[in-house]
């Protein structure tokens, strides 16, 4: 893992250099769930608002409703993606209601 962690209730989330996503219990680290995505996964992911932002090496920046999917079993369902071109390594920022990710294509990103 080269990210750190996110925090969400009693989740830890973490993303590895091979694109694999983990929820994982605080309590006793079970892992609750899991998925791939286009790997490698270098940034952290970014919880706000029950949603989880992740990009992936493919240039797609992802987002998962954490609070939709909390009482089934599995990975959050996806709520929306959007392709923005060359590996996303960076962490994505948000301020104000948009959200900034840097690309290895060189550019950076902003949607609000």
């Amino acid at each position: 893992m080269w990210g750190t962690v996110a925090l969400w209730r009693d989740l830890v989330i973490a993303d590895t250099d091979e694109g694999k996503v983990l929820g994982i219990d605080r309590v006793t680290g079970a892992v609750r769930w899991s998925f791939f995505l286009t790997g490698p996964l270098w940034q952290s992911p970014v919880v706000v608002e029950d949603v989880l932002l992740l990009g992936d090496c493919a240039g797609v920046l992802h987002a998962y409703d954490l609070a939709g999917g909390a009482a089934a079993p599995g990975p959050p369902p996806e709520r929306w993606q959007v392709a923005l071109g060359g590996c996303i390594e960076s962490t994505p920022a948000v301020w104000e209601g948009s959200i900034f990710v840097g690309t290895r294509a060189g550019a950076v990103h902003a949607l609000w």
